[in-house]
């Protein structure tokens, strides 16, 4: 029976050419847009789910009260762990940097310098990560400090086609605990010489921890570290998930008794969570919206499968009730219900094979690229992953079923009289409209996409250009490893180079980020305050006040005060006492601070003293400068009051410098040039612009795909509104004649074949307004400056109703152009 069915199938394929093309292209094409939304999200929700037991493997955050601050925890915090949960399966710190390491040249024999992610690990990490051996013993490398893991990529391009297992490499000692305060110009740095001990297998890129080369962690008296440093990523391995709440509290009950014995001051309300490492990617304090954009894809990936199905099911119904006799003469003779299930999703079946497999066809060749231009990484082994295997069967299966089942119950239905009284196969009116509906249905979808694609791409230029009322098209940052290792006449010979070329307007230290990303919430509050009294605001900590002249901040009040960078001064001068080195009780404030203050002009501020308060004891302040208004913290959030306070801390490697030019190449060029001749190698540099266009990175992402199911959406509606639309002409042709006979001209004949798509574009489109309108609105709510949907939301629906009556029109046009030019004889003569 099925083969039977299966010739009828082909038969009908190859016969009805143009129709089964149109319905063949039509699947693929909704069938690729799904699979690489599949694909993406897949991958998304996959990120170090390939672990043995991943599901026991936590990470800990520092959270400040219930705001996730930093992906990175005290070192001190894994002893904490052992002490109190010993039930914990395992618990392990690492570190990763890019550093420089010495490897011998395998036709020089000579060490040569290369830049190298290291990773610095616990022994016990390798009892939570369970790597992959594939040469040596990963057992050597425990209890040993000079013992050294590389991955086969490693291997291979360091040591060729050599045995790797017992090659040493160097990394200078300086690069793993920073430069020191009484180095010499002339550098004597002691090397650490590494023997490697096992090669692994390389993990999989979808993951948090690539771990390319390793090397053993230094304790260096962690116990003796702040709760409040940030410098290790720390991992357990639960033997129960289920006990993850009791070792937190436990940990958090642990800190705040033994928080108030560090002699410290600060209102960091200090906890420590854990998080899953399979939800690491999307979940974790680096990631936002992660989840959000998951949601969103598979929202967009349902809409055009939608789209797909409803087209193609209209244009399935419409060859099917062509066939209504032949139908109901199978079921006079016997024909089961059963049996013409069968062979409808036979049909289907066909159909949806073909379109998957050229689906396949297109998205094979454009995962990697749409990996590389939207910076994802993808699963590219689209038939070796079992899960995203198993839903694309689903799917399949899943799509035929529901083409089947509705097909057999508007056609096999009714009374088989009034069927087999009629002179052939004709639709009813009721089978009419249904085929209207469906149009309408991907009108509304259609133009919703359209509508949705408009109003996000503002808002993503509206990211990107986005003004915090200082300097970013003109502010680089660089940095480099040689940073680690570089000695005091290295900075100050650095620095001084660069401030002498006349493009450069001021060069310092800095974070590279926007001002305020990585502050931390403090009170202050007027000297004859108490804490009572204190006001909220955001506490930037600069090495150098200079900071705020790279980035062009101007002063209503007030002068920056020229301490210059006191870590650096340190480096040249080394001071011998305690209280010379700590930071200079001076703030600038911005004008907002001022104001919550209560100060009635930013120069009434100036010479103020007030209190900045750590705990609860207030620090006495002075007020030096007073800025002028600038958005203080993320893009998408409002901006914060902040103090800007000088402190020596020497760990931000990274310098800002403020070039007078916009061209990117120029700053590369000549910062590369002059790191050269003093410190060698080559740094990285990139524009603070950058970093701006970075933070809609997730955004870019979600317009990029609106783009691409959208158009897709739209030429798949096109493709069914041509076969519609020729179907429904070809029916016509006995009334178009008629109406020729009768003094129609072409062009009326024209506007009464198009009249009926337009009204059906026309109120798709007034559906789909208030729909679209009313989702943006909801995403829009998460932006700090969202796009003024009053104003945008009429252009959106304008350019999607234009868009729609454009090509709706263009291609019934097409059909009723041939049909209204043919003469009326030869459609009389064949009814």
């Amino acid at each position: 029976m099925f083969k039977h069915y299966l010739i009828i199938t082909l038969r009908n394929l190859v016969k009805n050419k143009i129709n089964s093309a149109i319905k063949i292209v039509g699947l693929a094409l909704g069938f690729a847009a799904g699979l690489v939304v599949l694909i993406v999200n897949y991958s998304e929700l996959t990120w170090d789910s390939f672990w043995v037991d991943s599901g026991k493997i936590y990470k800990f955050e520092f959270y400040n009260g219930n705001i996730t601050t930093s992906s990175f925890t005290t070192a001190k915090l894994a002893g904490v762990i052992r002490e109190l949960a010993p039930d914990v399966d395992a618990v392990g710190r690492l570190q990763r940097s890019m550093i420089m390491v010495s490897f011998s040249d395998p036709k020089t024999a000579q060490m040569k310098l290369f830049n190298q992610s290291v990773t610095r690990i616990d022994d016990s990490i390798l009892d939570i990560f369970l790597l992959s051996e594939s040469a040596g013993n990963l057992a050597n490398f425990r209890d040993n400090p000079t013992a050294a893991i590389i991955n086969k990529t490693i291997a291979k391009r360091y040591f060729g086609d050599d045995t790797p297992i017992g090659k040493q490499f160097t990394i200078s000692a300086s690069q793993l605990h920073g430069p020191s305060v009484d180095a010499t110009d002339k550098k004597d740095d002691e090397l650490k010489i590494y023997n490697v001990v096992a090669v692994i297998e390389d993990v999989n890129n979808r993951s948090n921890e690539v771990y390319e080369v390793i090397i053993p962690l230094q304790d260096r008296e962690s116990h003796k570290r702040s709760w409040f440093d940030r410098t290790l990523s720390t991992y357990i391995k639960l033997k129960d998930a289920s006990s993850l709440q009791i070792v937190q509290g436990s940990i958090n009950r642990y800190v705040k008794e033994n928080l108030s014995n560090e002699n410290t001051f600060s209102d960091i309300d200090l906890n420590f969570r854990a998080i899953n490492i399979v939800n690491l990617h999307l979940e974790g304090v680096d990631e936002q919206g992660g989840r959000k954009q998951i949601f969103l894809l598979y929202l967009l990936g349902f809409l055009v499968l939608a789209i797909t199905l409803i087209n193609h099911t209209n244009l399935t119904l419409s060859s099917y009730l062509q066939r209504k006799k032949e139908i109901a003469l199978r079921r006079l003779t016997g024909a089961s219900y059963w049996q013409l299930f069968v062979q409808f999703w036979t049909d289907a079946f066909c159909y949806l094979l073909l379109a998957i497999f050229f689906a396949l066809m297109i998205v094979e060749p454009i995962v990697p690229y749409i990996a590389s231009i939207l910076n994802l990484r993808l699963e590219d082994k689209l038939l070796q992953a079992n899960g995203l295997l198993m839903s694309v069967m689903f799917l399949f299966l899943a799509s035929s079923l529901l083409i089947a089942t509705y097909t057999i119950l508007r056609v096999a239905g009714g009374p088989l009289a009034s069927v087999l009284h009629a002179n052939r196969s004709q639709e009813t009116l009721g089978d009419i409209r249904l085929r209207k509906v469906f149009y309408t249905l991907q009108v509304i979808g259609g133009s919703a996409l359209l509508i949705c694609v408009v109003i996000a791409s503002l808002q993503v230029k509206k990211m990107t250009t986005f003004d915090p009322g200082y300097n970013t098209k003109n502010v680089y940052f660089f940095h480099g490893q040689q940073f680690l290792s570089a000695n005091k006449g290295q900075f100050s010979e650095l620095k001084s180079k660069i401030e002498s070329h006349p493009a450069v307007k001021s060069i310092a230290r800095a974070r590279p980020s926007l001002l305020g990303t990585f502050s931390q919430p403090s009170y202050i509050s007027r000297a004859d305050q108490t804490k009572i009294d204190a006001v909220t605001i955001g506490l930037e900590h600069v090495p150098d006040f200079k900071v705020l002249d790279t980035f062009e901040i101007g002063l209503l009040a007030g002068s920056l005060p020229d301490r210059g960078d006191e870590f650096l001064n340190s480096l040249n001068a080394p001071s011998t006492s305690g209280a010379e080195s700590r930071p200079a009780n001076e703030l600038v404030i911005c004008e907002e601070t001022g104001r919550l203050l209560g100060y009635s002009s930013a120069q009434e501020a100036i010479g103020q003293s007030i209190k900045m308060y750590m705990g609860e004891h207030g620090i006495p302040m002075k007020i030096v400068a007073v800025t002028e208004p600038f958005h203080f913290g993320k893009i998408n959030q409002p901006p914060k009051p902040c103090v800007f306070w000088q402190v020596a801390f020497g760990n931000a490697m990274n310098w800002s410098i403020n070039y007078n030019g916009d061209d990117y190449s120029e700053v590369q060029t000549l910062i590369n040039k002059i790191w050269a001749e003093v410190m060698g190698g080559t740094p990285s540099v990139y524009p603070l612009q950058g970093i701006i266009d970075a933070s809609a990175n997730r955004e870019k992402v979600l317009v990029s795909f609106l783009y691409v199911i959208a158009t897709a959406s739209i030429i798949i509606s096109l493709l069914g509104l041509y076969g519609f639309a020729r179907l429904n002409i070809q029916k016509r042709q006995l009334e178009i004649a008629l109406r020729k006979l009768h003094g129609a001209s072409p062009l009326q004949i024209v506007r009464l074949l198009t009249k009926e798509f337009t009204l059906l574009v026309l109120l798709g489109n007034f559906i789909a307004w208030p729909i679209a309108i009313y989702g943006l609105s909801k995403w829009l709510e998460n932006f700090y400056q969202p796009v003024e949907l009053i104003f945008w939301a009429p252009v959106a629906c304008v350019i999607a109703l234009c868009t729609s009556l454009l090509l709706t029109n263009a291609t019934v046009f097409m059909q009723s152009i041939l049909i209204a030019r043919k003469r009326p004889t030869d459609a009389l003569y064949y009814e």
